[in-house]
């Protein structure tokens, strides 16, 4: 008998890299599912726009309210459609001309408001801080008792209002 010669097994082959048809399914899948809930989302960038003017318009009312007694000095605000401006007395005294733009006091910054796209302002109005606290007339409109609403408009379809109490210049 013949002594039989085993010889070694044939070199196996590495696997190829990549992916497998499975598992590139599952990953267009999820990323699907991802986009259907990440796109309605996007698409409401409005409200959220809406929502950030709201607070900047309110932390500019508040600041504006505090700096007239602060500073013992009327502050005179005008709405306007695309936005608000703040404009301070030089000197103390009712009914005194706003002539210099109100600023922060922590950055320099002004406070004036400017709405991004889509958004509105109503009614254009014009307004004072004094510094007792109550709003005074600074136009041919007079403000609104108990509070001066400041609507933002966001295209006809959603509404978020700002109220300025007449009396105390509370900004809610």
């Amino acid at each position: 008998m013949a002594p039989v010669r085993l010889q070694p097994p044939p070199p196996r082959r590495a696997r190829c890299g990549g992916f497998t048809l499975m598992e590139i399914v599952v990953v267009i899948a999820v990323f699907g599912v991802m986009a259907a809930l990440a796109i309605p989302r996007l698409s409401e960038r409005d409200a959220f726009d809406q929502m950030a003017a709201a607070d900047q318009l309110r932390g500019s009312l508040r600041h504006a309210q505090r700096l007239a007694a602060a500073r013992n000095r009327e502050m005179c605000v005008a709405v306007t459609p695309a936005g608000v401006s703040f404009l301070a007395a030089l000197q103390p005294g009712a009914g005194v001309p706003c002539v210099a733009p109100l600023r922060s006091a922590s950055d320099g910054q002004s406070l004036d408001v400017a709405l991004p796209a889509g958004l509105s302002l109503m009614p254009a109005i014009r307004f004072r801080f004094t510094p007792a606290g109550p709003l005074a007339n600074d136009g041919p409109l007079p403000v609104q008792r108990p509070a001066q609403p400041i609507n933002i408009v966001r295209g006809g379809v959603g509404t978020t209002t700002i109220l300025v109490h007449a009396e105390d210049g509370y900004v809610q």
